[in-house]
């Protein structure tokens, strides 16, 4: 989110993992307080019982309070830190391997962790060979990038919505180097429209299979803690991104509630 200006058009939780299995490329994520040793594999790993006690007792976190920065190492953890309004990463983290995405449509220079790249360019061929194909407009931003596009959202905004719609520096999943934007050819404007063109259509129903999830899905804003943004869109493994797809929550949501019911 974060909703950067396309060029020329223009905290992480510390007490929370979810210890899913994310597909051979992410790190299994030890939950805080608790041995690296433990682990899961499914969401509840407990049992059906005492799971559904645990949701029927669960309350989301609020999407204010003072900032929070994580404990994790975002580049071991980086499908399972929750990243929102509070929680935020280390000052001035950054991903240890990014590389360049070729261009796609619109050349923004942007990069992505090595280990995305992949998928990424997977999901464009298919989405290219179906008829919708995409742009990527935005992918890693630094944290001063991001001071710089907040600034400017907070203070000369675009649209009225649009301060709620970026995140503070240090808090946006764009940082994590696993996020990337996109914009349909005809279109390169993020807005909700996106949702209703060909390569947003095509997105929707397509992404998790590539292993990325809509951070800020529509109808969500309770549990995502930010407006509907269809193109903005986090690489969390197939694995994952399919279990959030079939939860009906927000990948917020889902993550800390999976969190809370391995921790019970």
């Amino acid at each position: 989110m974060d909703r950067g200006r396309v060029p020329s058009r223009a905290v992480a939780l510390a007490a929370v993992v979810s210890l899913l299995s994310f597909g051979s490329s992410a790190a299994a994520a030890p939950l805080e307080g608790l041995s690296a040793t433990a682990r899961r594999t499914s969401v509840p790993s407990a049992s059906p019982a005492s799971a559904d006690a645990t949701s029927a007792l669960w309350t989301l976190p609020a999407c204010t309070g003072d900032p929070l920065t994580t404990t994790l190492d975002p580049a071991a953890h980086w499908a399972t830190v929750v990243l929102d309004p509070v929680h935020r990463l280390p000052e001035e983290w950054e991903p240890p391997d990014l590389v360049e995405v070729p261009p796609l449509g619109v050349s923004t220079d942007a990069r992505v962790r090595e280990f995305v790249l992949d998928p990424l360019l997977a999901m464009h061929a298919a989405a290219v060979a179906a008829g919708a194909p995409f742009d990527v407009v935005s992918g890693y931003r630094s944290q001063g990038h991001q001071d710089w596009v907040y600034h400017n959202a907070t203070e000369t905004p675009t649209a009225p919505d649009e301060p709620r719609m970026v995140a503070p520096p240090g808090h946006s999943e764009h940082q994590l180097g696993t996020t990337v934007d996109v914009v349909d050819p005809a279109d390169v404007s993020l807005t909700a429209a996106f949702a209703t063109t060909p390569a947003g259509r095509w997105i929707a129903e397509h992404a998790a299979s590539f292993g990325f999830v809509v951070s800020y899905p529509e109808g969500a804003e309770d549990e995502s803690c930010y407006g509907w943004e269809p193109w903005h869109l986090r690489y969390v493994g197939v694995d994952a991104a399919s279990d959030i797809a079939g939860s009906g929550l927000a990948p917020r949501a889902f993550l800390l509630r999976a969190a809370a019911t391995t921790a019970s």
